[in-house]
């Protein structure tokens, strides 16, 4: 069962092979370097994959210049906990700088997969039974991936900027057309906020003291009606999770299906890490969920909300399409189920017992 997106699998790119151009710039005291990066989130994916053509990058004067030429294949899943890939290394004119733009490809690079196969498409999925399910970009291609945010390039020094590219947030499952859309979240984060993350580790075990393999773990901030996920990973063959997160407070929720959720608030201030064990759910029932949506690139965000006596929290979260359809096995309780659609939510009361079946359809 795949929910919302993030593997370990170093993937560097060799600086050597990126290329800066210019625009007749010249190096110069008044120039300084730009160090771009890509990193990514978690995913119960076996890897996503994009392909970047080319980054451009435009002054608050409204001049574009192309700092990278690509046309290489990243797995997004394989960049995590702070390992990231260089996207190139640029001389730029001192100033401020107000947006980037990527150019996804239709073409992949020469490298293999996970599988050790060539890749079939530019942008895809390569999901846990080994099917692979092409991405189809309903704007990227031709007119790219815009990032707003105001960044300033100092002469002789450098500004290192990573791009987060959000995979649980961007990859829309297929409905009844048998498409799966990327469109990209991406946040960029100058390199001082990212030194501000601290480390967290997490160990998941079931009461056996088995050690838990696809376990959700995220860490999330709530109010009275609403809930950030800000960092999710799944659980790897030992049972472990690892979060780069910014100090802060936490509610963090650990959840594989069969079991109860794992709830409990916790204040990062340091590097720390948490043994968690899971006890099995011994009273279930069946949630059939279903999306109806009159167009066939139209996506909705749906998650399921619990309000236990101390914090609101998501179980479960998907981005999904029109006619798709699931079968969720749920602890027994009562949630509150949501989807989002360009603004609008649509709430349902979902009261889930023992041995029983429920019918949730979504029309967006």
């Amino acid at each position: 069962m795949y929910f919302r997106i993030r593997i370990s699998v170093l993937f560097l790119l060799i600086l050597s092979m990126l290329i800066g151009c210019g625009s007749g710039e010249s190096s110069s005291s008044q120039n300084g370097m730009l160090s771009l990066h890509l990193t990514d989130g978690p995913g119960e994916y076996k890897a996503v994959y994009i392909t970047i053509k080319e980054i451009h990058i435009q002054k608050n004067s409204g001049e574009w210049r192309l700092i990278s030429m690509l046309d290489k294949t990243f797995d997004l899943l394989s960049l995590r906990n702070g390992i990231r890939s260089p996207l190139g290394l640029s001389d730029l004119t001192e100033g401020t700088y107000t947006q980037l733009r990527l150019l996804l490809s239709t073409d992949p690079d020469s490298e293999k997969n996970l599988l050790q196969e060539p890749h079939p498409y530019a942008n895809y999925v390569l999901l846990n039974d080994n099917t692979m399910q092409e991405l189809k970009i309903p704007s990227g291609i031709k007119s790219g991936i815009k990032l707003m945010g105001e960044y300033r390039i100092q002469a002789n020094k450098t500004t290192v900027i990573t791009l987060d590219f959000d995979a649980e947030k961007s990859i829309i499952e297929a409905g009844k057309s048998g498409q799966w859309l990327l469109k990209p979240v991406i946040k960029i984060i100058p390199e001082e906020e990212a030194e501000k993350k601290v480390p967290f580790s997490t160990t998941v075990k079931e009461s056996s003291g088995r050690l838990l393999e696809g376990v959700k773990v995220a860490l999330q901030k709530s109010s009275a009606s609403q809930i950030d996920v800000e960092a999710v990973c799944y659980c790897d063959s030992n049972g472990s999770c690892q979060f780069q997160v910014e100090p802060q407070a936490y509610i963090l929720v650990a959840y594989k299906e069969g079991y109860l959720p794992f709830v409990r608030d916790i204040n990062l201030s340091r590097e720390s890490a948490l043994d968690i064990t899971l006890l099995d759910a011994l009273r279930t029932g069946t949630l059939k969920f279903e999306a109806i949506s009159g167009t066939i690139e139209g996506s909705a965000a749906v998650s399921l909300w619990q309000n236990s006596s101390d914090f609101l929290y998501e179980l479960v979260g998907i981005n999904i399409t029109s006619g798709f359809n699931r079968m969720l096995r749920l602890p027994e309780g009562i949630y509150t189920g949501y989807a989002s659609h360009n603004g609008h939510t649509q709430t349902q009361i979902i009261n889930i017992k023992n041995g029983e079946n429920l019918d949730w359809v979504v029309v967006f």
